[in-house]
């Protein structure tokens, strides 16, 4: 059954232990990723099929400095969100 898994290129970027409890303990779970640079954002376990898109934090400063600034000010992004976007910017 893993080998299906390695066929279907929707997979790819998920972790191997993930996909074991997938198959195993028969959970489901979605991948939430940026729909900007589909970076994963984070795995989560979901009652919804299929992938979730969102926005990281470098691409929310890239595409829209004005809400970017507004969550930091709100402290709705984490310290390390903060680093990462500030330190891709141009």
């Amino acid at each position: 059954m893993l080998k299906l898994f390695n066929h279907w290129s929707v997979f790819s970027k998920w972790p191997s232990g993930v996909l074991a409890q997938m198959i195993l303990l028969k959970r489901n779970y979605i991948r939430e990723f940026c729909i900007y640079c589909e970076r994963t954002l984070k795995f989560s376990r979901s009652s919804r099929s299929g992938d979730s898109g969102g926005i990281c934090a470098p691409c929310l400063l890239r595409e829209c400095p004005e809400a970017y600034y507004s969550m930091k000010e709100e402290g709705k992004l984490t310290p390390l969100e903060i680093e990462e976007a500030e330190g891709s910017a141009p």
